[in-house]
């Protein structure tokens, strides 16, 4: 999970800010910013289910989804990956820049306030998802006005929309009625009618949510929008991590980003790899809905991922093992192979010296004779 980062005191936003005071000032106030918005998430999905609360209270629409990208937002902006118009500032007050890129690329994203509403409330994306971050919809928002009809593109955002459409209510909204049935008679269900609704509610999950973000998606695309994919067929994957890469992956995308990474990753160690984890997915069952259950989701499937990061991470280190054993054989092979050719080149230096050493007796021999012979 682990990816590049950009470490708040290195940003751009850091950089440039005058004296301590501001920078701690920024981090305040960027940290208030975070927990109101955590604060108001928390009192409408939690208000209902505690016991000070009366039941009355109304959840906002989406309130997950922007909630979220609202913190995006501002960390980015913390960050110096989004820079603020200030209305009347010149642009000489813009942070110098000696890189050219990044000069342009900090131009580019410059959000003004009606441009922060149009990103937390572009309403094909607000009901399910997927959780954009800035970056993505401001350039495309900036070439509406630029951009002609295309009919292609239409049509690929309609049946789009229409694929989607079909999953919701065809589908997902079929299955809802078996699977709700099968819930209000638990009591009297037999194991097979059990699986059965499992699998059920299982699919209508995965069509409901896929459904509207198609639809989303569809929509986006009729009117020249590209919204990032968040369903790439989960129920193919091979293990929870490959799950989790294929479900929801902009919610996978922000965890990672925003509390994953922030949390250390997996820079410190193995154990504080494995606790972050579990953090992640406590905190996105908690997310997910008011109640333990969310909470025991969370805890499965942080614990799942754990056990499954713990073996890939054992593999590869028997891997790395072995291969260290390989080199070290390979030296040792090549060091005796080594000795023995020296040896056995000191040996046939020897027969060679004592060979020679025959033939010059044998020879020394052969003269004798002869000057014997000729006396």
């Amino acid at each position: 999970m682990a990816k590049a980062e950009t470490v708040p005191g290195n940003s751009p936003a850091a950089q440039a800010t005058t004296s301590s005071g501001d920078f701690n000032k920024a981090k305040m106030v960027i940290a208030v910013g975070v927990l109101l918005n955590i604060g108001f998430l928390a009192f409408f999905k939690y208000a209902g289910y505690l016991s000070f609360s009366s039941g009355s209270i109304v959840m906002p629409l989406a309130v997950s989804f922007y909630t979220f990208q609202q913190i995006s937002f501002l960390v980015d902006v913390y960050r110096g990956e989004i820079r603020m118009k200030m209305p009347g500032a010149p642009r000489s007050d813009m942070p110098d820049q000696t890189d050219q890129a990044n000069q342009a690329n900090q131009a580019d994203q410059a959000a003004s306030f009606s441009d922060y509403l149009l990103y937390i409330t572009y309403f094909p994306k607000i009901l399910e998802g997927p959780i954009v971050r800035f970056h993505e919809m401001k350039s495309q928002f900036d070439r509406m006005g630029e951009t002609r009809f295309d009919g292609e593109r239409f049509l690929r955002g309609l049946f789009l929309f229409t694929l989607g459409l079909a999953k919701k209510v065809l589908l997902a909204d079929t299955i809802a009625g078996a699977v709700d049935y099968g819930f209000s008679v638990l009591p009297r269900v037999t194991w097979l009618d059990a699986v059965v609704v499992m699998f059920g509610y299982t699919l209508q999950l995965y069509l409901d949510f896929s459904g509207y973000c198609d639809m989303g998606a569809g929509v986006s695309r009729m009117i020249g929008i590209e919204l990032p994919e968040n369903f790439h067929l989960p129920y193919k994957a091979r293990n929870i991590a490959e799950f989790w890469d294929r479900w929801h992956m902009t919610l996978s995308r922000f965890f990672t980003k925003y509390l994953y990474i922030p949390l250390g990753g997996n820079r410190r160690g193995r154990a504080r790899t494995y606790l972050n984890i579990m953090i992640v997915f406590l905190i996105s069952g908690i997310w997910h809905g008011a109640g333990w259950t969310f909470l025991v989701w969370g805890f499965m499937h942080g614990a799942l991922s754990v056990v499954q990061r713990a073996l890939s991470d054992s593999r590869k280190e028997r891997k790395k093992n072995a291969q260290k054993n390989a080199e070290r054989n390979d030296i040792n092979q090549k060091t005796i192979n080594g000795s023995v050719e020296k040896n056995s080149a000191g040996t046939t230096d020897a027969v060679s010296r004592r060979d020679n050493a025959a033939n010059d007796v044998a020879t020394g021999h052969d003269g004798m004779m002869r000057r014997l012979w000729d006396l």
